[in-house]
């Protein structure tokens, strides 16, 4: 006997489901929905997604509501229509569905299909919020994204009086369910004393929590983050955690994360001293037009620091950093004019615009940065 294969599991389990959906079964409705709208062992359709939620939805099905409000919302088979997605949001809301109080408070506190009202916003927030103990069930800890957004509208007195206590409260809730987003909030908080006693040792350690939320900022935010770290500015110490926010920044492109991480390697601040991997970081900086890149890059050169001791390459590096106005370089090319002979200085001046050209040369394909160390969404079927 042949052994059935995943596929054939798949269709099966799929017409199963329909035959369910077709005698009614509300959850079976929507799971069929579901199917349909993930392209799950069908072709994807939203229109069969929308016929089969819409069936589920109309028996009151709160999960279905709540889709349904989601692919009005975002305009997913059918065209986008915020009221229409506040309507099926608020019938799954009314019937206690966390997820769509949490979003429906959303609608409000953004004005999306109802007019701007962040009390009502607030109000639904704590629908969904407040844990739920039971002796009969196992307890319900709260809905972390709307514990999350309580805690900010009490830190901001956006909806409800300003209680930045109440706020952190809220927030401590959210983290403990290891919601990124409050454990960011709470770093953020503790570094600035923003409603809180300022807490650097604190703030590094909701930040250290938030390590995966902290790979998904915009780079120059990771850049800011290293920059605090390296620093001590308003965070604990860490050089490690710097290095791996620089790093984060630098793989993007970031001219400055790239300076200083090169800046890392060239200290031994968190890592290992390398002053090769410095002039490669320092390289890519200068490339995205860093002057102090284009500075270090000279004294490298001059002190023979990763590479071989060289006073034309340095004087070329100087040369270009001073001609843009810094200073230090000028400084610097005038001690070292006077310890070159004139053919040296002429070589420098060659090597000079002959780096402006490579300079302004895309970075070739194997600068490959180093590793790195070490509200409104859908329901999936279940």
């Amino acid at each position: 006997m042949a052994a059935t294969s995943l596929a054939q599991i798949e269709r099966q389990w799929v017409k199963d489901l329909r035959a369910d959906a077709e005698k009614g079964d509300a959850k079976a409705q929507f799971d069929y929905g579901m199917v349909h709208f993930e392209g799950l062992a069908v072709p994807r359709s939203y229109a069969e997604a929308l016929k089969w939620c819409r069936k589920a939805a109309d028996q009151g099905y709160p999960k279905a509501q709540y889709n349904l409000g989601f692919m009005y919302a975002n305009g997913e088979g059918v065209p986008k229509d915020s009221a229409e997605a506040v309507r099926w949001y608020r019938k799954a809301a009314e019937q206690g569905y966390e997820q769509a109080q949490c979003t429906l408070g959303f609608m409000y506190a953004n004005g999306e299909g109802v007019p701007k009202d962040s009390a009502e916003a607030v109000k639904w927030y704590g629908k969904a919020a407040e844990p739920v103990r039971s002796f009969f069930k196992a307890d319900k800890p709260g809905y972390a994204p709307a514990q999350y957004a309580l805690g900010i509208s009490y830190c901001k007195g956006e909806g409800v009086p300003k209680n930045p206590a109440e706020g952190m409260k809220w927030l401590r809730l959210a983290a403990e369910q290891g919601y990124d987003l409050a454990k960011f909030s709470l770093g953020c908080m503790y570094a600035t004393g923003e409603g809180v006693s300022r807490d650097p040792a604190e703030a590094a350690k909701w930040f250290r929590k938030a390590r995966g939320f902290l790979r998904r900022l915009p780079i120059e935010a990771q850049y800011d983050m290293g920059r605090k770290f390296a620093t001590g500015d308003g965070v604990e110490k860490n050089y490690e955690e710097a290095l791996e926010c620089y790093r984060n920044a630098a793989a993007s492109g970031h001219p400055e994360a790239q300076y200083a991480l090169g800046s890392m390697y060239e200290l031994g601040e968190g890592v290992s001293k390398d002053h090769t991997a410095a002039i490669r970081w320092y390289k890519g900086a200068a490339h995205r037009g860093n002057l102090d890149a284009l500075f270090k890059l000279g004294e490298m050169c001059d002190k023979g620091l990763g590479v071989p001791q060289n006073s034309v390459e340095a004087f070329a590096w100087w040369s270009l950093a001073g001609s843009k106005g810094h200073e230090a370089a000028r400084a610097n090319l005038g001690r070292l004019e006077k310890q070159m002979t004139p053919a040296s200085i002429f070589d420098g001046q060659k090597r000079a615009k002959e780096l402006v050209e490579e300079l302004a040369k895309p970075l070739l394909p194997d600068f490959a940065p180093a590793p790195p160390l070490g509200g409104n969404q859908k329901e999936e079927a279940k």
